[in-house]
């Protein structure tokens, strides 16, 4: 949450392919969506497929294949215009410039993910 507080455009690069094997990557990314969602964040992801095949459920029912439905929506209504023109009003509403970039590394209950390592940036351009 304090990632969304802070920066008005965030980039996640290196997301891998989900399975119900990976729920607790499932987890995770709901969770960041969601907080980027409600903070007004501009997202930029980086895939390896179109965002509505990235989560393999192979049919099975578990609450995090609902979840990561909704997380689709959230994630196809933050690139509406309307949702862009709120993260643009949040950006003019701030007055000092924030740039950072911060490296997330998986937790060690990650192991199967091992060498892959997604990372977040974040910039925030100042006012000219």
């Amino acid at each position: 949450l304090v990632i969304g507080q802070e920066f008005f455009t965030v980039f996640v690069e290196n997301i891998p392919l989900l399975t119900v094997n990976e729920l607790n990557w499932v987890r995770r990314f709901i969770t960041f969506v969601d907080s980027m969602y409600e903070c007004q964040v501009k997202l930029v992801l980086q895939l390896r497929k179109p965002i509505d095949e990235i989560f393999e459920s192979h049919g099975e029912q578990f609450d995090e294949v609902f979840a990561f439905d909704r997380t689709v929506s959230r994630l196809h209504e933050m690139s509406s215009e309307s949702y862009l023109s709120k993260a643009r009003q949040r950006r003019r509403a701030r007055k000092e410039p924030i740039s950072a970039k911060i490296l997330l590394v998986p937790s060690l209950g990650d192991e199967s993910r091992k060498g892959r390592r997604p990372s977040v940036a974040g910039r925030v351009p100042s006012k000219n």
